[in-house]
């Protein structure tokens, strides 16, 4: 079985994000209460998000040069954001 990359699978940040929504749209938008269990979701959600974050920058064993990995995941992740950013503004610039 092939391990997955970074890029095969769900996750990280757009999940987070996600999960967060959540309580702005069960409260309504409008500053109303959520229940307990919006919580509970939400914190497990939000917790299991951060810790696969957390783990996605330790290395595999077969790296030889861990640096240039850390480094490489830190580019690529200011990338992503620098575009989402970018696609963000252009929209806001619009209205």
């Amino acid at each position: 079985m092939l391990p997955l990359s970074e890029w095969d699978r769900p996750g990280g940040v757009p999940d987070f994000c996600s999960i967060l929504a959540m309580l702005r749209l069960k409260a309504g938008g409008s500053g109303g209460s959520v229940g307990l269990e919006t919580w509970r979701i939400v914190i497990g959600g939000g917790t299991a998000t951060i810790v696969s974050l957390a783990l996605v920058s330790v290395p595999p064993p077969e790296k030889a040069h861990i640096l240039n990995f850390e480094a490489n995941l830190i580019g690529q992740s200011a990338a992503i954001l620098g575009v989402g950013f970018l696609l963000y503004r252009r929209k806001t610039n619009r209205r």
